[in-house]
């Protein structure tokens, strides 16, 4: 799929992003220090600019969040594949409050927005075909409220099918809709993101994972890398439904474990790069050796922000620093650039 990438570098760019969840607001982002100059990173969530921002510089693209007019995003704070009434079934109503932020809601507001978008339904068509949709890491933040709020490996499990179902309905809705470009990106590998190597490589916990040759959860890597593999299933079948579409997968597991692969050509340093850069060591065991404390996220009063956010491979425990993340990014398209292309 060399030349689809190509293909998607159009003149409008739409986002509909189940992204990770903010945390809370820090005081004061880092220093931006990027090849990219352009885009608003939400200082909750990284320390300068995010993956959209990366992936519209690859498509030679304006940064979506520019403004209202031809650009808009549909990126919610604290928002989830699923809704409500999901986990309120699976036993997570007290700790999870979704509202209109489902991935299904951020539809509905896509859908109600093309009014004012376009001044006819043909425009709206012409626009839909001239644009790329992007789903970035959708299930991300199911599975993290999944762990967070104390369910096992073996229950969270039970999420990957509704996640990857409701995935896959959006793409169809889209392609309904007139989309003829779609890229999904897949999940990271979460057993490598300090936040889970603290709640879940607790020795005291009776599911404690063991860890692989890089210092990743090597179980919690098998669930991120099952849900890409339901994920890539899923849209192998929109391909046969709608060979006039293009959707492509991002896999930006197998791009992040090649930045691990590489920490010492690419400047990280082993002992520092598993550690958040805004956190707390006060959890004490694993949460010290991580800089990760659940209970004191990035943004509570009296955390420190690291001193250079480029030796580290995540902000806050769950989201990418930018330096991370433009690797990542650069990672999915080293077809075009060197060998091998992680576009599906």
């Amino acid at each position: 799929m060399a030349s689809r990438s190509s293909q998607l570098a159009l003149r409008y760019f739409a986002l509909i992003a189940a992204s990770l969840p903010l945390l809370l607001p820090a005081a004061t982002p880092a220093a931006v220090d990027s090849m990219y100059y352009f885009g608003n990173g939400d200082p909750a969530t990284s320390d300068g600019f995010l993956m959209v921002d990366f992936l519209a510089a690859a498509f030679n693209l304006p940064s979506p969040n520019a403004d209202f007019g031809q650009r808009q995003t549909f990126d919610y704070d604290v928002a989830a594949a699923m809704d409500d009434a999901f986990f309120y079934r699976s036993g997570l109503s007290a700790g999870v409050r979704i509202g209109n932020r489902s991935l299904h809601s951020q539809f509905v507001s896509f859908s109600d927005s093309l009014d004012s978008l376009c001044s006819s339904p043909q425009e709206c068509k012409s626009k839909l075909r001239n644009s790329v949709f992007v789903l970035d890491q959708i299930g991300s933040s199911d599975y993290q409220y999944s762990f967070l709020n104390g369910k096992s490996l073996k229950e969270s499990y039970g999420f990957v099918d509704s996640v990857v179902f409701t995935t896959q309905y959006i793409v169809q809705k889209l392609i309904e809709m007139g989309a003829t470009k779609v890229l999904v990106t897949g999940t990271l590998p979460m057993g490598c993101l300090p936040g889970y190597l603290t709640i879940l490589g607790n020795p005291r916990r009776n599911d404690y994972l063991s860890y692989d040759r890089h210092g990743c959860l090597a179980s919690m890597n098998t669930f991120s890398r099952v849900h890409n593999d339901h994920l890539q299933s899923a849209l192998s079948k929109l391909r046969s439904r709608h060979p006039e579409v293009e959707i492509a997968f991002g896999d930006t597991y197998k791009a992040f474990m090649a930045v691990l692969r590489n920490h010492v050509l690419l400047g990280f340093k082993k002992d520092e790069m598993f550690k958040a850069c805004c956190g707390s060591s006060s959890a004490g065991g694993r949460g010290g050796e991580f800089n990760f404390d659940p209970a004191k996220v990035c943004g509570k009063q009296g955390l420190r922000v690291c001193e250079d956010p480029s030796t580290r491979l995540s902000w806050d425990g769950f989201h990418l620093t930018q330096e991370a993340m433009k690797l990542v990014v650069d990672g999915l398209f080293v077809g075009e650039r060197r060998s091998g292309l992680l576009l599906g």
